[in-house]
Order: C-alpha cells, then sequence, then structure tokens
C-alpha cells in the first residue's frame, strides 16, 4: 500500500508524485496531483496555510511539516476536477521578509582608523560576531532552532538593511564558507548550518547504515581533484593602493591536497595603513584558506533505497528525493559539495555599492556651500564650531543650524577674541565645504600667530 497526502486529503498517482528536498537557501518543491475539491479545502478552507505532506509505504510512515500548496493547474484531458500541483517547504516565504539593519559594514567613504577600515553598523559598538548575526537571522526568517558553530573570525559587510532574508542568508553562508540544512520532520522545523566539507558524524550516517538492506542501487563517483581544487589556497584582502604594495594582497596559506596551482578566496576584509593589521589578516586568512581545504572532505553519493524512508539532511545527506508513483515507494539521497553564490541582482545597487571600496580619504570640498553664521554663534574657542545656516541659490537662510568647524588654525586665540585673523562676526557669510567625514568645515586659516599693521600709501 502507497498513500500520499497532503492536509489530510489523498494525494492521486500522477506522472511524477514526488518531493526533492535540498540544501540551501532556496525552496525546495514537490509535484503531485490532487482533486479540485481538496485544493479549493487547502486554498479557502484553510486559506492557504502550511500544512503536512505525509507518505505511507505500508511499513514506513514520513511526515514533512509546513508545506505550502504553490500553484494547481487542471488537467485537462482528465475533466476540471483532477489537478496538478505544486507544493514548496517554508523556505518559499523567506523572500518576504526583510532585514532592518546592516552587519560589520564599512564606512562609506572607507576611512581608516586604529585598527581596520573603519567600520559602522554595529551591535551596541562592538563588532557582530556570527552568532549574534545567526540570531538575528533567527527573528528575520523566524526560525525556532539554527545551528550554527561559530568561526573564530568575525563578519564583515552583511548588507540588511531592505533585502530579502533569503539574500541575508546567503551572505551569512558565503561569509562562513558554510551551508544551510533543514529537517522538515521536526516540527517546527530545525535548522543546521554546516562547514562546506565538515567531517560525518556517526549520527549523520546512521540512517545510511539502519536501511542498508533497503539500498536498492548506487553509484560510484569519483572526481579528478586536479580540475576541482588548488593546490595551495590564500585569502584576498582588498587594500588601499596609496599606502599598500598592490590593490589585493593575499594572506594566510593551507596546502590542499590533491589540488593544482592557487586558490585566492575572496573575502571582505581589507587591509588598511601600511599593512598595519597584517597580523590579524594572516590569522583570518589561515582560517579561511584551511576552510577552503576542508570543504573537498565530503564523500560523494547517489543511492536509491526501497520505500519512503525518513532521511534527513546534515553532513552526509544534502538531496533527498522522496517519490511515490505506480512503480512503487524510492527514497534517493545523494551528497556533494553545496555551497551558495550571489548574484548582482540578488544585492542591488542604490547610490553607491558596499562591495566598491573607495578607498583613502580623497580630495575635499566634495560638496561646497555658503553659508551664514547665526547670532551668538562665534564660539568662544579655538576650535569652534561656528553656528551656521545654509545658503541657497538665492542667498536665504535654509534648513536646521549646522556646525562649522575651521580646517586649520594657526596659534591658539579663542575664536571671539578679536585678535585673530579672519575675525568673524554674526551674519558673516562664508564658504564651507563638506568633507568625507561627513563634518562641514570652513575654507578660512584662521591666523593670531603674526602681529601686522597696515597702513594706508
Amino acid at each position: 500500500m502507497n498513500v500520499a497526502s497532503y492536509w489530510g486529503k489523498d494525494l492521486l498517482e500522477g506522472p511524477q508524485n514526488f518531493f526533492r528536498l535540498s540544501t540551501g537557501v532556496a525552496p525546495s518543491f514537490g509535484f503531485f496531483r490532487m482533486r479540485a475539491s481538496d485544493v479549493y479545502y487547502v486554498l479557502t478552507t484553510q486559506g492557504g496555510a502550511a500544512g503536512t505532506l505525509a507518505f505511507d509505504d505500508g511499513e514506513h510512515v514520513l511526515t514533512l511539516n509546513n508545506i505550502y500548496l504553490v500553484k494547481s493547474s487542471s488537467v485537462a484531458e482528465l475533466g476540471d476536477d483532477i489537478c496538478d500541483i505544486v507544493l514548496a517547504d517554508e523556505r518559499i516565504l523567506w523572500q518576504f521578509t526583510y532585514g532592518t539593519a546592516d552587519f560589520n559594514t564599512y564606512k562609506t567613504d572607507r576611512t581608516t582608523g586604529t585598527g581596520e577600515f573603519e567600520l559602522e553598523n554595529l551591535n551596541s559598538g562592538s563588532e557582530w560576531t556570527f552568532t549574534e548575526v545567526r540570531d538575528a537571522l533567527k527573528s528575520i526568517l523566524g526560525i525556532t532552532t539554527l545551528n550554527f558553530l561559530s568561526p573564530t573570525r568575525k563578519p564583515r559587510n552583511i548588507i540588511g538593511t531592505n533585502v530579502p532574508g533569503t539574500c541575508i542568508m546567503k551572505q551569512f553562508l558565503i561569509a562562513a564558507q558554510s551551508y544551510l540544512a533543514v529537517d522538515l520532520t521536526s516540527f517546527p522545523p530545525v535548522y543546521s548550518i554546516f562547514p562546506i566539507g565538515d567531517t560525518e558524524q556517526s549520527a549523520d550516517t546512521a540512517l545510511i547504515t539502519l536501511y542498508t538492506g533497503l539500498l536498492h542501487k548506487s553509484s560510484t563517483i569519483l572526481v579528478n581533484p586536479k580540475v576541482q581544487r588548488g593546490g595551495t589556497a590564500k585569502m584576498l584582502a582588498a587594500a588601499n593602493p596609496d599606502s599598500a604594495p598592490g590593490r589585493l594582497l593575499t594572506y594566510g596559506n593551507q596546502s590542499v591536497s590533491g589540488g593544482t596551482g592557487l586558490h585566492y578566496a575572496p573575502s571582505d576584509y581589507a587591509v588598511f595603513g601600511n599593512e598595519e593589521n597584517d597580523t590579524l589578516l594572516v590569522t583570518i586568512g589561515d582560517e579561511v584558506a584551511s576552510e577552503y581545504a576542508a570543504s573537498f572532505a565530503n564523500i560523494w553519493r547517489d543511492s536509491v533505497y526501497v520505500g519512503n524512508l525518513p532521511f534527513v539532511l546534515n553532513r552526509a545527506i544534502h538531496e533527498i528525493t522522496w517519490t511515490q508513483n505506480a512503480q512503487g515507494a524510492l527514497t534517493r539521497v545523494r551528497a556533494f559539495r553545496p555551497h551558495e553564490q550571489l548574484t548582482e541582482q540578488e544585492l542591488q545597487d542604490t547610490l553607491f555599492t558596499y562591495r566598491r571600496y573607495l578607498l583613502g580619504a580623497g580630495g575635499e570640498g566634495t560638496n561646497v556651500r555658503s553659508a551664514k553664521i547665526q547670532a551668538g554663534g562665534v564660539p568662544a574657542n579655538n576650535t569652534g564650531p561656528y553656528t551656521c545656516k545654509l545658503l541657497d541659490d538665492g542667498g536665504n537662510e535654509t534648513g536646521a543650524t549646522i556646525d562649522v568647524y575651521p580646517r586649520e588654525h594657526l596659534g591658539s586665540n579663542n575664536l571671539d577674541s578679536g585678535d585673530i585673523h579672519p575675525n568673524l562676526a554674526a551674519a558673516d557669510i562664508i564658504a564651507i565645504f563638506q568633507d568625507l567625514d561627513n563634518v562641514w568645515y570652513t575654507t578660512c586659516v584662521f591666523e593670531d600667530t603674526i602681529d601686522c599693521v597696515c597702513t594706508a600709501p
């Protein structure tokens, strides 16, 4: 007896009748046949909510949770009462969840600080860790359990503000050189993040061992390492060509068994100054290179078992296909080298992109304006700021007050002392510019170190 059901309604024999579950952020799909009245029950009575997909081969019962009906189309040759349907797991909803924060992004002007290119979008003043970003992803995607063993390094440039949850998770997985697995036999589903090539544990292969007697057929898969991997792995880091010997520098080193040539793993880590963070980058580079080398340790599999068996995705299994049709019930298990790739369309650029490193402060005066000093706006110190308002094209004051600082002051007299040149006062109009640090400065050089008396000729 081979029976399959969705939302408790029988699924009919059809030309496909399978559900394929795979690792990654993309949803997995199944294709079945169903009565039209049962389709209306799911979409109308149940409001299209997630249901369970169940298989019963007479000996094994398998239940997959949080499965959605995506589409139904009537089969013309069978009348309007029979429909082909498409089912998907809950990851299909992740495209409609959006982040509200970025994580450890470089400042848009890429200015240098004391230990790294200056970062913004921190976690209460400290750098986000991978574990903390994982916790944020759980909230964004509505995941109850997301198992993860964090790398020691901290992530960089994970963009989340107004970005779909699928894209945020993909950035996270790429940064951690990991992949995402889901167990739909649990309710709610349990997610786990595994490093690519992580060593298989006994728990990962327990069901493979248990169901050895039900193995129908298997394929032996051999991959030539010479065309699969580089022989030496290093990590790339972006560098300021004005202060470092090249735009892209390599850090860390790891030999990769069976490989050939070199592989430079791309990263979002950057060199600052004259390689002042060299030691840290070597440590990070060794970790990234070691992860790359380990990513080829996967055991490749392609096996078909008799019955609908309750396999789950893990380090040893990366794809499961459950099929139930007139030929019987079969479960296909595959293992490969899963990984994520980010396309340009997934992380769209608007006015600028965090993926381009505008290294160095650049020229001053990127936004030159005129401003009027406000009443009481001359500071009683030698550093500023003056309190001003911007002037529009017609010379009229516009907007709220702004702080304007002297760019250069030769001397130490207070700016309201009168013993300084230029001796500015309220209502004076001055030329100002906004530098790449987003601070407004005057174009004046203030001088009070030379006594100069000028007389008429």
